[in-house]
C-alpha cells in the first residue's frame, strides 16, 4: 500500500506544533520530516505552492536588510536573526494542506499531544512525576518554560473551539480543553494565562448568534479570566508594580529594557540604530547599561518588547513594515470570517497570540514562537485555499466571490413563497437555487443552459441581448448575477427587465466595479480593470454558445463605471434602493489614503461649476440630481468595493420615463 505522503506530512506539522509541551527541538524535526514527507508531491505539482504573504514577506525582509546596513561595525546583525527560519513554514504548509485529504489530522495531533502536555503537568502537581530539573517549583512538561506556555497558550482557545466544532469526540475535547487550561496555569506566566483564557472565551462567539443566553455565557468566561489569571503566578504582577526609581536585580528588568530603547529611538528615529546593535545600546546606555550588564551576558539582545525593539534598532520605518506585514495576514482572515470561518478563526488566534505576546516580548525574534504562529498561520491559509467555500446543499455551489453577499441578501427576503423568480443568465443555478429554498417560484434562462446543477430546475435558452421570452409584467424579482457586463445593448437589457417585472418590483444586478480606485489606475495605465491583464481581445474574450453557432458570447468587453450604470437604470424606470457592500480592494483603500481628498475637492469643484448649467431647469431638481452623483462618486462602494450589487426597484413604466424627463427638461422659471 502507497503512503499518503500528504497526509501524513500534515500530521507532522500538527505534531510539530505540539511537541512544544515536550521538547524544543520537537519542532525543528517534526517539521523537517514533515517538509521531507512532502517534498515528492511538491516537487510534481508546483501549482500547489501559494504566494502566501509574498508582499508583505519581501517588505519584512527589505526592513530587516536595510537595518543591516545601518548596524555599527561593532555588531553583528545575522547572528540576531538566525531564529527567523520558521518563516518558511509560511511557503510549504500551505501547499501541504491544500493538497490533503483530510487537513483536521494536524489539529488533532496538535491537540492530543498539548493534551498529553496538561496530562503531564497534572501528573506532576498529583505527585506521580517528579518535579522538573530546571523549573522545580513549576508543574510542567519537560521541556523550556516558554515552549510550554507557548503550546498551551495556542492550545487552549483551539481545543475549546473544537469542542463546538467536533460533536461526535465533544468529552475528548473538553478534556483536553481542562487539561490545557491547567498546564497553561502551571505555568504561572500570567500574561500568556490572560492571553489564552481570553482567546478562549471569546471562540463561542465563532460558532452561534449572540442570543442573550450565549452572550451572557461569554460574558461569564471573560468575567473569570481575571480569577484565573491570579492563580497564575506573579511575573505579571511584578510589571505592573514595577518602580523605574529602585531597580534591583530581583526585580523585573522590563522597564529598564524599555528605557533603552526608547532613550535609543529618539537618538536615531527613522531608520534606527540597525540590527544586532541593541545589546550595543544596552550596555552604552548611561543610566540603565550597569543594571543590564548582567542580563545582556545571559543572552538577552532585545527589549521585551517588539514595537519598541523595532524602534529602537529599524526606526520608525522599520516599524511601518512591521505593521504593513502584520496587517496583510491579518486583513486575510478578517474578510474570510464569512466564507472560510473555520480557517479564519485558527488564523486570527495565531495572530492574535503573537500581537498579544508581543507587548511583553520579542516573538519575531523567537524561534519558538514564531514558529508557532507560522505553522498555524499556514495551516489556517492551506485551508482557505484547499477548495471553495461552497453552499450547504448537494450541488457544491462556489459560494465565494461575489455570490456569498447574493445569498446573504435572499436569505434575508421575507415572504418569498410563490413569489416569481427570473433568473438571467443562471449560470449553475446557485442564485436559483437559493430563491427555491424560500419557496419562490423560479424561470432559469442562459445562453448555456446546459450547466445547470439543479434537479428541481431545468434552464431554458435565452439571449440577454434580445428579447425575453417571458411575458409582460410577469415577475417580482429578477436576479443578473454577473451578466450585464457581457452584453453590447445594456440599455435595452434593463428596459426587458423593466418590462418583466411586475410594479414595484425588485432587480438584483450584479457586475465588476469598473470605479474602484484601483480599477481606475489599472485603466490610466492600460486601459483595463486589472493591471495584470490585457483588456479584452478577440482570442480570450469571445467565444460561441455551441459548435457551429454564430451567437457569439463577449467576456468583459462591455464593463460599466457607476455613473453609466445609474444613468441606464434611471432611463430604464429603475431607482436605486439599495447599494450592498461588498468585497473591499485593499489596495483601493491603501490608495484611497492618499487620493480621497483630491477625489473629493474635483467631485465639489465640478458640482459646483455644473449646477450653473441647464438654467432653465429647476434648481432644487439640478442640485438633488448632481449631489447624487457627487456622493456616488465618493461612496465607500464606489470607490473601494471590486464588485457592483445594486438592489433596483421598478419605479415607473418605460412611458412614465418619458414622461418624467419631459417633465423635468420642460421646467421653466418664472
Amino acid at each position: 500500500m502507497t503512503p499518503n505522503w500528504t497526509q501524513l506530512s500534515s500530521a507532522l506539522y500538527g505534531m510539530a506544533l505540539g511537541s512544544l509541551a515536550f521538547s524544543k527541538a520537537g519542532i525543528a524535526i517534526a517539521g523537517g520530516l514533515a517538509f521531507l514527507c512532502f517534498l515528492p508531491v511538491g516537487i510534481r505539482q508546483f501549482r500547489l505552492y501559494q504566494t502566501a504573504f509574498c508582499f508583505s514577506l519581501v517588505g519584512f525582509v527589505a526592513a530587516l536588510l536595510i537595518s543591516a546596513w545601518m548596524a555599527p561595525e561593532s555588531a553583528d546583525p545575522w547572528a540576531k536573526i538566525d531564529g527567523m527560519w520558521p518563516l518558511g513554514f509560511l511557503f510549504v504548509v500551505p501547499a501541504t494542506i491544500r493538497s490533503c485529504k483530510n487537513p483536521d489530522s494536524f489539529l488533532h495531533a496538535f491537540l492530543i499531544l498539548v493534551g498529553l502536555g496538561g496530562l503531564w503537568s497534572l501528573l506532576m502537581a498529583l505527585g506521580v512525576l517528579p518535579p522538573h530539573d530546571d523549573y522545580p517549583d513549576q508543574n510542567i512538561g519537560p521541556t523550556h518554560i516558554m515552549a510550554f506556555s507557548v503550546a498551551m497558550t495556542t492550545g487552549l482557545p483551539i481545543a475549546f473551539y473544537t469542542c463546538f466544532r467536533e460533536k461526535n469526540r465533544r468529552v475528548l475535547w473538553a478534556v483536553v480543553t481542562l487539561l490545557v487550561l491547567f498546564g497553561l496555569v502551571a505555568t504561572t506566566q500570567r500574561a500568556n494565562v490572560v492571553i489564552g483564557c481570553f482567546l478562549a472565551a471569546i471562540t463561542p462567539l465563532f460558532h452561534y448568534k449572540l442570543s442573550r443566553r450565549s452572550l451572557l455565557v461569554v460574558l461569564v468566561l471573560i468575567a473569570v479570566i481575571p480569577v484565573i489569571a491570579m492563580a497564575g503566578g506573579g511575573k505579571l504582577a511584578l510589571l505592573l508594580e514595577f518602580d523605574p526609581d529602585h531597580l534591583d536585580v530581583s526585580n523585573t528588568n522590563r522597564k529598564a529594557h524599555w528605557i533603552v530603547a526608547w532613550d535609543s529611538f529618539q537618538s536615531a528615529p527613522w531608520f534606527g540604530h540597525g540590527l544586532g546593535s541593541y545589546s550595543e545600546l544596552a550596555l552604552n546606555h548611561p543610566e540603565q547599561g550597569a543594571f543590564l550588564k548582567k542580563y545582556i551576558a545571559q543572552g538577552q539582545f532585545t527589549a521585551h518588547n517588539y514595537p519598541l525593539h523595532v524602534l529602537a534598532t529599524q526606526g520608525i520605518f522599520g516599524l511601518l513594515v512591521n505593521a504593513w506585514f502584520g496587517f496583510t495576514i491579518l486583513w486575510v482572515f478578517l474578510r474570510g470570517l464569512r466564507s472560510h470561518r473555520h480557517a479564519a478563526y485558527l488564523g486570527l488566534i495565531a495572530w492574535l497570540i503573537l500581537a498579544g505576546t508581543s507587548v511583553t516580548d520579542t516573538p519575531i525574534f523567537q524561534s519558538i514562537r514564531l514558529a508557532a504562529f507560522t505553522l498555524l498561520t499556514g495551516y489556517a491559509y492551506g485551508l482557505m485555499k484547499r477548495e471553495p467555500a461552497v453552499a450547504n446543499c448537494d450541488y457544491g455551489f462556489y459560494q465565494g466571490g461575489i455570490h456569498r453577499f447574493v445569498r446573504e441578501y435572499i436569505q434575508k427576503l421575507d415572504n418569498l413563497k410563490g413569489k416569481k423568480v427570473l433568473d438571467i443568465p443562471c449560470g449553475t443555478g446557485r442564485a436559483s437555487y437559493d430563491f427555491l429554498q424560500q419557496g419562490a417560484e423560479i424561470t432559469a434562462l442562459d445562453l448555456f443552459p446546459k450547466f445547470m446543477r439543479v434537479e428541481e430546475l431545468e434552464a431554458q435558452y435565452a439571449d440577454l441581448a434580445e428579447p425575453l421570452p417571458v411575458e409582460n409584467q410577469s415577475m417580482d424579482y429578477i436576479i443578473c448575477e454577473e451578466g450585464i457586463e457581457h452584453v453590447p445593448n445594456q440599455i435595452q437589457v434593463m428596459q426587458e427587465f423593466n418590462r418583466v417585472l411586475k410594479d414595484g418590483g425588485t432587480l438584483l444586478l450584479t457586475t465588476p466595479n469598473y470605479s474602484h480606485i484601483r480599477c481606475r489606475i489599472s485603466r490610466f495605465l492600460f486601459d483595463f480593470d486589472y493591471w495584470k491583464r490585457v483588456p479584452p481581445t478577440e482570442i480570450d474574450s469571445i467565444w460561441f454558445a455551441d459548435e457551429g453557432s454564430s451567437k457569439m458570447y463577449y467576456g468583459h468587453l462591455f464593463l460599466l463605471d457607476v455613473q453609466s450604470l445609474q444613468s441606464i437604470s434611471t432611463l430604464s424606470g429603475f431607482s436605486v434602493e439599495q447599494r450592498v457592500r461588498t468585497k473591499i480592494s485593499v489596495t483601493s483603500l491603501l490608495l484611497g489614503l492618499l487620493m480621497y481628498p483630491l477625489l473629493g475637492f474635483m467631485s465639489m469643484l465640478s458640482f459646483a461649476i455644473y449646477r450653473r448649467r441647464n438654467k432653465h431647469i429647476d434648481q432644487a431638481t439640478k442640485d438633488r440630481i448632481l449631489m447624487q452623483r457627487v456622493k456616488l462618486n465618493l461612496s465607500i462602494e464606489t470607490l473601494f468595493c471590486k464588485q457592483i450589487f445594486w438592489v433596483l426597484k421598478r419605479e415607473r413604466d418605460l412611458e412614465g420615463v418619458a414622461e418624467h424627463l419631459r417633465k423635468i427638461q420642460r421646467y421653466t422659471p418664472d
